[in-house]
């Protein structure tokens, strides 16, 4: 190669194709790149609920149905998870902010780092890694249960969430289930 020249014709017809967005503020005209990026991280972002429908675990299409009213129902169904994980999201990180901490151990290939804003797929991957067990010994006449220990970071979410504990610990119900009946 012995040249290289700008194809200006061609520099404008892709910065075309770019688009704009155009962002509204009330900011001071003066405000350092720093405190522009960390504001903006930390402000809540409504488009990710949309943005949940539309990928992975939730993921709306496509959709293998036939009736309208299965359309309905699913979108619905897909909406209303999509509610949840934003309002546990919040729940969340507002109990964290209120009791100035952070969560650690979220991240399977990073125990150490830590946050005061988890998002909902990050603590529902945590929960199902921490593998919450119950065995039954079922015996001539007598039941046993065991529940393994219930993880702090659980406990501090199901705070958060104004949940009671006994969501897990409860075994009376739990004790009324004929496992002969089941099937299993």
């Amino acid at each position: 190669m012995t040249a290289v020249a700008r194809n200006e014709g061609a520099i404008a017809s892709h910065k075309a194709s770019l688009g704009w967005r155009v962002y509204l503020t009330n900011v001071p005209t003066r405000i350092s790149l720093e405190s522009c990026v960390t504001h903006s991280r930390g402000n809540w972002r409504g488009e990710r609920n949309y943005h949940r429908l539309k990928s992975a675990p939730l993921g709306i299409g496509p959709l293998f149905v036939r009736q309208d009213d299965q359309i309905i129902g699913k979108t619905s169904l897909l909406t209303l998870a999509a509610r949840v994980e934003s309002i546990l999201e919040c729940e969340v990180a507002r109990g964290l902010r209120t009791e100035e901490k952070t969560m650690m151990g979220l991240h399977t290939g990073l125990p150490t780092q830590q946050t005061a804003t988890p998002t909902a797929p990050t603590l529902l991957a945590a929960i199902v890694r921490w593998e919450i067990t119950l065995t039954l010994l079922l015996g001539n006449h007598e039941t046993t249960m065991h529940l393994t220990p219930l993880p702090v970071l659980l406990v501090d979410v199901l705070r958060y969430l104004h949940l009671p504990l006994t969501l897990y610990t409860d075994l009376r119900d739990i004790s009324a289930f004929d496992i002969s009946k089941s099937g299993k």
